[in-house]
Protein backbone atom coordinates (compact mmCIF):
# COMPACT_ATOMS: atom_id res chain seq x y z
CA UNK A 1 0.00 0.00 0.00
CA UNK A 2 1.67 3.44 -0.63
CA UNK A 3 2.03 6.21 1.36
CA UNK A 4 -0.78 8.50 0.48
CA UNK A 5 -2.82 5.58 0.35
CA UNK A 6 -2.21 4.85 4.46
CA UNK A 7 -2.20 8.66 5.12
CA UNK A 8 -5.54 9.11 3.33
CA UNK A 9 -6.91 6.23 5.13
CA UNK A 10 -5.50 7.11 8.86
CA UNK A 11 -7.37 10.84 7.84
CA UNK A 12 -10.17 9.01 7.46
CA UNK A 13 -9.88 7.01 10.18
CA UNK A 14 -9.08 10.34 12.86
CA UNK A 15 -12.17 12.56 11.07
CA UNK A 16 -14.58 9.57 11.67
CA UNK A 17 -13.83 9.62 15.43
CA UNK A 18 -14.06 13.55 15.40
CA UNK A 19 -17.45 13.40 13.83
CA UNK A 20 -18.33 10.30 16.30
CA UNK A 21 -17.24 12.52 19.18
CA UNK A 22 -18.94 15.53 17.62
CA UNK A 23 -22.15 13.81 17.43
CA UNK A 24 -21.82 12.53 21.08
CA UNK A 25 -21.60 15.69 22.32
CA UNK A 26 -24.31 17.40 20.20
CA UNK A 27 -26.92 14.78 21.23
CA UNK A 28 -26.29 15.42 24.93
CA UNK A 29 -26.72 19.18 23.79
CA UNK A 30 -30.41 18.28 22.27
CA UNK A 31 -31.67 16.45 24.81
CA UNK A 32 -35.39 16.79 25.48
CA UNK A 33 -34.59 17.98 29.36
CA UNK A 34 -31.82 20.63 28.88
CA UNK A 35 -28.86 20.33 30.42
CA UNK A 36 -27.40 23.08 32.50
CA UNK A 37 -24.66 25.05 32.04
CA UNK A 38 -22.24 23.01 34.65
CA UNK A 39 -23.29 19.85 32.69
CA UNK A 40 -22.73 21.29 29.85
CA UNK A 41 -19.22 22.69 30.66
CA UNK A 42 -18.33 19.56 32.17
CA UNK A 43 -19.28 16.94 28.92
CA UNK A 44 -17.71 19.38 26.85
CA UNK A 45 -14.42 19.44 28.44
CA UNK A 46 -15.03 15.39 29.12
CA UNK A 47 -15.62 15.24 25.36
CA UNK A 48 -12.45 17.77 24.65
CA UNK A 49 -10.24 15.84 26.80
CA UNK A 50 -11.21 12.70 25.40
CA UNK A 51 -10.00 14.06 21.98
CA UNK A 52 -6.99 15.38 23.25
CA UNK A 53 -5.89 11.75 24.61
CA UNK A 54 -6.92 10.36 21.20
CA UNK A 55 -4.65 12.70 19.43
CA UNK A 56 -1.26 12.41 21.80
CA UNK A 57 -1.87 8.26 20.96
CA UNK A 58 -2.36 8.56 17.58
CA UNK A 59 0.69 11.23 17.59
CA UNK A 60 -1.68 13.99 15.72
CA UNK A 61 -0.74 17.34 14.99
CA UNK A 62 -0.54 20.08 17.39
CA UNK A 63 -3.24 21.95 14.92
CA UNK A 64 -5.40 18.56 15.90
CA UNK A 65 -5.59 19.00 19.23
CA UNK A 66 -7.99 21.48 18.95
CA UNK A 67 -10.26 20.28 16.09
CA UNK A 68 -12.60 19.46 18.59
CA UNK A 69 -12.50 23.23 20.22
CA UNK A 70 -13.13 24.20 16.48
CA UNK A 71 -16.50 22.30 15.45
CA UNK A 72 -18.21 23.31 18.58
CA UNK A 73 -17.24 27.01 17.98
CA UNK A 74 -18.51 26.83 14.75
CA UNK A 75 -21.68 25.29 15.39
CA UNK A 76 -22.32 27.81 18.66
CA UNK A 77 -21.75 30.82 15.86
CA UNK A 78 -24.11 29.02 13.33
CA UNK A 79 -26.57 28.57 16.36
CA UNK A 80 -26.19 31.81 17.24
CA UNK A 81 -26.60 33.86 14.29
CA UNK A 82 -29.44 31.71 13.20
CA UNK A 83 -31.53 32.49 16.49
CA UNK A 84 -30.37 36.09 16.28
CA UNK A 85 -31.93 36.22 12.88
CA UNK A 86 -35.66 34.59 13.90
CA UNK A 87 -35.25 36.99 17.00
CA UNK A 88 -35.09 40.17 14.50
CA UNK A 89 -37.94 38.87 12.39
Amino acid sequence: MSIKRRQKRAAQAHSAKLVDMLGGFYEFLAQPNQPSDEEVRATFIRYDHCWRQYCSKKQLSKSAYDMFKIQVAQLWEQKKAKSQGESMN
